[in-house]
Formats: structure tokens, C-alpha cells, sequence
């Protein structure tokens, strides 16, 4: 089954399907100069990287209804498996399936599974809108930033704030202007690129 794929082109994507006057007058959504295949493989590296819990629907074009069977493309299965059900949403996957919809477990950056040395969820509930005291909940905090820090090349600067990156003629960084203490500051490339 070939599903049809507007790819990032927000207006041109949105005139085609629902017409002219589907976007108001002087919308700010716009066509990305890139399409989904582009971006698919970084999010493949950061989904192994963090850790990423899920059911692909599309795996190079082989389609799952167990997954979401109108994402993209994909190279490869999530690194683990769904998070487990609940009651609740067996309920709502039963309910969907009986009107002819696609449930389907949304990937979620949580571990169903120990993963890089850190627990699988507890499922107690707690980690919803706090951090997770078992680092089952793969934020910054437990995964690249711990990582960035081991190999001695991060410095973090509390309270600080990037006002502009700086590149030389051919684009690349030089280094970061941020205000920190209500000062302005510049940052060679050696303290932050």
C-alpha cells in the first residue's frame, strides 16, 4: 500500500490538499527546502543515540500496520521495542481498530528496555513533568550531555544565553557571542564549537 507524501512542503502540501483558500492571507507557513529523506538519517542517530522506544510503520517502504503506517520512510526498526500497554489504551486501541482506524504506539524517547546503562521506566507516573529518578527518560540531562562531559571537550556556562554564532568567510564557527550576567561576552571556537 503506497501512501501519498506531501514531504515538508507546508503550503505547497496544504494548497494541493485542502485549496487556495486553505491558508489565510499572509500565513507564515512555508515549503522546507529539504524533504524527509534528508533528515531521516539523523534522526535514525539520535534515536540510537538517546534511545528511542517504538513500532515503525514504514521501514523502507515495507509498511507495519502495528506501526504508524503513515510515517516516513524509515531505515530501520526503533532500538527498542513499544512501551508497554495500559488498560486504557488496550481500550482505545480495540475502540480504533472496530472503526477501521490505525492505532498505533508513538515512538517515545523512554526506555522499554535497560539501555546504555540506564533503567527500563518504572511506569509509576512520576516522570511525566519532572525528571526520572531512575533515568529511564532519555532528556539531554541523562544521555548526551553526561557523555559530552566524560570526554573533557564541554564546558557549561550557567545562565548564559547565545545571541549570535560567528563564522568566518567560507561559514565556518568561530565562535559565540552570549549575554550572561547582563554582560555580553565572546567565545573563541577552541570554548564552544
Amino acid at each position: 500500500m503506497a501512501l501519498p507524501s506531501l514531504g515538508f512542503s507546508g503550503a505547497l502540501g496544504t494548497i494541493k490538499r485542502y485549496g487556495a483558500g486553505a491558508l489565510p492571507k499572509g500565513t507564515t507557513v512555508e515549503d522546507w527546502p529539504l524533504e524527509y529523506s534528508d533528515l531521516e538519517p539523523y534522526y535514525d542517530l539520535v534515536e540510537y543515540g538517546i534511545g528511542v522506544s517504538g513500532k515503525a510503520g514504514n521501514i523502507q517502504g515495507k509498511i507495519d500496520p502495528n506501526g504508524n503506517i503513515f510515517e516516513g520512510p524509515r531505515k530501520r526498526e526503533y532500538p527498542m521495542a513499544p512501551l508497554r500497554d495500559t488498560d486504557f489504551t488496550q481500550m482505545l486501541t480495540s475502540a480504533a481498530r472496530k472503526l477501521g482506524w490505525n492505532p498505533h504506539r508513538s515512538p517515545g524517547a523512554i526506555n522499554s528496555e535497560p539501555y546504555r546503562g540506564r533503567a527500563v521506566c518504572a511506569c509509576h507516573g512520576f516522570g511525566e513533568q519532572n525528571g526520572c529518578h531512575v533515568r529511564a527518560k532519555n532528556s539531554t540531562a541523562t544521555t548526551t550531555i553526561p557523555a559530552a562531559l566524560k570526554t573533557k571537550n564541554l564546558t557549561i556556562f550557567e545562565r548564559a544565553h547565545v545571541t549570535r554564532i560567528r563564522t568566518d568567510s567560507g561559514g565556518k564557527v568561530t565562535g559565540v557571542e552570549y549575554v550572561r550576567d547582563a554582560r555580553i561576552i565572546f567565545s573563541l571556537r577552541r570554548w564552544c564549537c
